[in-house]
C-alpha cells in the first residue's frame, strides 16, 4: 500500500510537469515572423563564430541555418547576435534556439534584431 506522503509528492510532481508543459506550449505557439535583417553571427563560447541566417523568429526563440553547419549539440549555450540562447533542436542545416530572456512583446516586429 502506498503511503499518503508518497501520493502527495507524486501528485505535486505531476502538477509541476503539467504547468511546465503548458508554459512550453504557450512559448512555442508564439507568432513567428521573418525579420528584415536575417543575417546573424552565432557565437559559441564567445570565440567560435558561425555565420547564420534567421529563417524565422518569435519572442522566445529562432530557427537559424548555419554556414558551415557545426552540428551544435542540444543544450549548448550560444549567443545569437547580442542575445543568449540555448540550442533546443538540431534542424537540417542549422539549429533551433530558445532565448534565455524572451523579447518584450510590445516592440516585436519584422525590424527586430537579436
Amino acid at each position: 500500500m502506498i503511503k499518503q506522503s508518497h501520493r502527495d509528492r507524486f501528485a505535486a510532481q505531476l502538477e509541476s510537469h503539467t504547468v511546465q508543459a503548458a508554459q512550453i506550449r504557450k512559448l512555442r505557439s508564439a507568432p513567428r515572423l521573418v525579420p528584415f535583417h536575417q543575417f546573424v553571427e552565432v557565437r559559441l563560447a564567445e570565440t567560435v563564430v558561425f555565420v547564420g541566417t534567421i529563417l524565422n523568429i518569435s519572442i522566445s526563440g529562432a530557427k537559424i541555418t548555419l554556414r558551415p553547419n557545426p552540428g551544435l549539440f542540444v543544450g549548448a549555450l550560444v549567443r545569437i547576435g547580442s542575445r543568449l540562447a540555448t540550442v533546443v533542436r538540431a534542424i537540417e542545416g542549422g539549429i533551433a534556439v530558445q532565448f534565455v530572456e524572451p523579447f518584450p512583446a510590445d516592440n516585436f516586429d519584422e525590424r527586430i534584431r537579436p
